[in-house]
């Protein structure tokens, strides 16, 4: 399948550690391009910055979507992906949040999500409750407080406190931890080992969620 990855935000580091986790799940017949608009915030925090955001989804689809089978849009805001919609309605478009809950939502369990920066606990929150799970939402957790720094290199600056904060969260009685955030895409499988639940990667469904959508 040809799909179109989108990383919303302009950080080069974050947008290779998405191209690389999408390419782990790629199987022979597969055509993954991942990309990253040319202009736009580093990293999504406030409405201003996904307004910002959202105008480079919206023109590398313009550009791109003719080549592709599905979009991905990888943000945890789904930055984009709803006008996309709009815009192109026979082209398969979702984003890693969407993808995400939806998978937490036929496990219908409790979850947690951790996430690196408390910058983005609230929107989480309200993704999680819009999607419909916030009754099974046992709560959203940061690696750290404050700045975030380089949203490329997170997963290694923050490994500790994300694995342990799975950990913690897990002991709260969540039986599924989503990840929160497209720079932590791929980062499932190296927690694994420090998690005792099953973790959701957002880019991994999204993909998954295609693929299945283009069997159908």
């Amino acid at each position: 399948m040809r799909i179109l990855i989108i990383n919303p935000n302009t950080s080069v580091g974050a947008t290779q550690r998405i191209r690389d986790a999408a390419n782990a799940n790629a199987l022979t017949n597969d055509e993954f391009k991942t990309v990253c608009p040319a202009d736009g915030p580093e990293l999504i925090v406030t409405e201003r910055d996904a307004e910002w955001a959202k105008k480079g989804v919206l023109q590398v689809i313009a550009d791109e979507h003719a080549k592709y089978d599905g979009v991905v849009v990888a943000s945890f805001g789904d930055t984009g992906a709803l006008e996309a919609k709009a815009l192109w309605p026979d082209l398969p478009i979702i984003g890693i949040a969407s993808a995400a809950f939806a998978t937490v939502k036929t496990l219908n369990c409790k979850f947690g999500i951790v996430t690196f920066g408390d910058s983005l606990i609230g929107a989480l929150e309200a993704k999680a409750q819009c999607t419909g799970n916030g009754a099974n939402l046992i709560g959203v957790t940061a690696a750290t407080w404050g700045d975030v720094g380089d949203p490329g290199t997170v997963q290694t600056r923050f490994f500790e406190p994300i694995a342990e904060l799975c950990q913690k969260m897990a002991a709260k009685g969540a039986e599924v931890i989503v990840l929160g955030g497209g720079p932590l895409a791929g980062m499932a499988d190296r927690l694994a080992e420090h998690s005792s639940v099953p973790l959701v990667d957002g880019t991994r469904a999204a993909i998954n969620i295609l693929k299945a959508c283009n069997q159908n």
